[in-house]
């Protein structure tokens, strides 16, 4: 993937209908897109429903960096296991680490 060499512009983006999307029953809204910033960097609110699981998935050029805000999210990683709580972040690294995303969260009525 070619590095872009473009200079990045200040920005203030929100979650709401015109940056997020519905994936497989949870809402993502991309806050900072890879095209704002020369393909450097990203970053999407990622709102789960409880019990929701993303399938296994690799991720071969980029970094992922998950901070936990509320609730408990399990992350498998190969053969490893973190549940990571709200405060928390866990950082996967790029390069075909097999990886799936659980949340964990049990809310109580």
């Amino acid at each position: 993937m070619k590095e872009s060499t473009q200079t990045a512009n200040a920005f203030v983006r929100g979650a709401n209908l015109d940056t997020s999307m519905m994936y497989m029953g949870s809402i993502m809204s991309f806050l900072v897109r890879a095209k704002d910033t020369g393909c450097r960097f990203a970053m999407v609110e990622y709102r789960a429903r409880p019990g929701n699981e993303l399938p296994s998935h690799v991720h071969l050029f980029e970094h992922e960096i998950f901070s936990v805000l509320e609730g408990k999210i399990e992350f498998h990683i190969e053969d490893q296991v973190e549940t990571v709580g709200p405060g928390e972040t866990i950082f996967l690294p790029k390069g075909g680490h097999m990886h799936s995303i659980s949340d964990r969260t049990i809310y109580e009525r």
